[in-house]
């Protein structure tokens, strides 16, 4: 069967390409299928059940015992067995009359008369225990701890775009008051008449722009000069322009105030982190003000903030066992006094000893420490071990040289002229 299903794999045209052949491929599975269903009810749900039942299965409690004595007497090791316990001593103990279980009953009754004698008896006794004083630690008051805020404030300065401008002056006017500085040029025009032009020069420029405009010197860029409007006579056979421009270029100082708080409180935060210390209050102790800052008015409604702490000094605080105990408080002292308040105070408590039940043994003859209150039987501690371990460490020296019954066999090594 196994021959004819790989000859079928190989050779059948329809598996060659099943992706061509699909309708092919299900076809030749219900064929395998067809072929199956008829083999089911030959084999039967179960193939290896012949469908009887054994008959181990109608066994009684009777046939289990018989059978098991039958196969025994069959079995070496079971008959080995058996002959060992037949030839042993049996020994069948009563309970009623065995002598040794009859004692151990009048033993139970009265344990102590058997052990002691006659007479023998044990007397309880309630022994009361020595009170303690115990001294023990307690937080005590908090105390208050404050830091401060400060608001620290700086100007950044920078040079902002670059921008333009032009500033138109009075021609007249500026003639008369820098005809003598150098500003101006006075050709000759039409033979008899010097008109007044303005000349670039830089540093008079920069000078002129920055008093009418009030822009910083140093930061003004560039500047070129112009003369406008009809001539207009200033002296005999001289003459301005009606008016003259500057036209000019600058780059602004941007001033920028850069905010800083200074916390002066970083040593009470790590206290609080570690429970040792509570926030308590905010303040703020420098108000609402404007302060000039390099030339920069700066305003804030606080420029300063106070922070109050409450804080508890590191104590033991292991007062509260002694109180669940039922210890009661007998006296009280201040241990660590901070700012005239106590932080840390000294309890003192007085704990009563718990009673105890002593058990004697009297009467009769007791034995040798019946009861463990006979006699001390400690021992003085031993002071020589020292010496004892420096004569085991020569008992082990001296082994490897004991031979023949020398000891610290030396060599004989001679010498001659």
């Amino acid at each position: 069967m196994k021959r004819l299903i790989l000859f079928f794999l190989f050779f059948s045209p329809a598996l060659a390409n099943p992706w061509q052949h699909l309708g092919q491929g299900d076809k030749t599975a219900q064929e395998f299928r067809g072929q199956m269903n008829p083999k089911k009810p030959e084999a039967g749900p179960h193939p290896f059940y012949n469908g009887q039942t054994t008959h181990e299965a109608h066994y009684t409690p009777a046939d289990l015992t018989g059978r098991s004595h039958a196969a025994a007497h069959g079995d070496l090791a079971t008959q080995m067995i058996q002959e060992s316990s037949n030839t042993r001593v049996q020994f069948k103990i009563d309970p009623q009359s065995d002598p040794l279980l009859g004692l151990a009953g009048k033993v139970m009754e009265n344990p102590l008369e058997v052990i002691g004698g006659k007479g023998t008896q044990a007397i309880e006794t309630i022994q009361g225990g020595k009170d303690e004083i115990l001294v023990c630690e307690e937080a005590g008051e908090d105390t208050e701890h404050t830091c401060k805020s400060t608001l620290v404030v700086t100007i950044k300065t920078e040079h902002g775009p670059l921008q333009k401008g032009s500033v138109l002056f009075n021609g007249p006017a500026l003639y008369h008051s820098h005809i003598h500085q150098g500003l101006f040029s006075m050709p000759r025009v039409k033979s008899r008449h010097f008109v007044a032009h303005i000349r670039n020069v830089v540093p008079l420029l920069k000078s002129l722009v920055s008093q009418r405009t009030h822009i910083p010197i140093s930061d003004i860029v560039s500047v070129s000069a112009g003369n406008n409007g009809e001539w207009i006579k200033v002296r005999h056979k001289r003459y301005s322009f009606s008016s003259y421009t500057i036209n000019y270029s600058y780059r602004p100082i941007i001033k920028t105030p850069i905010f800083l708080w200074v916390d002066g409180c970083k040593a009470l935060e790590e206290q609080a982190d570690l429970s040792l210390c509570a926030y308590k209050s905010k303040i703020c102790t420098q108000g609402h003000q404007t302060c000039h800052i390099e030339g920069v008015p700066v305003t804030q409604d606080c420029w300063e903030y106070t922070y109050t702490y409450a804080c508890s000094y590191p104590a033991k605080d292991d007062c509260g066992p002694l109180r669940a105990r039922g210890c009661v408080q007998t006296h009280s002292s201040c241990k660590q006094t901070i700012a005239s308040k106590c932080v840390v105070y000294s309890q003192t408590y007085q704990c009563k000893g718990s009673s105890r039940t002593i058990t004697h043994i009297t009467g009769g003859q007791t034995p040798f420490c019946l009861d463990g209150n006979c006699r001390d039987q400690s021992w003085e501690k031993n002071d020589e071990m020292m010496s004892s371990l420096a004569q085991l460490s020569l008992l082990k020296e001296m082994q490897g040289q004991i031979k023949n019954g020398t000891l610290f066999k030396g060599e004989d090594n001679r010498c001659s002229k």
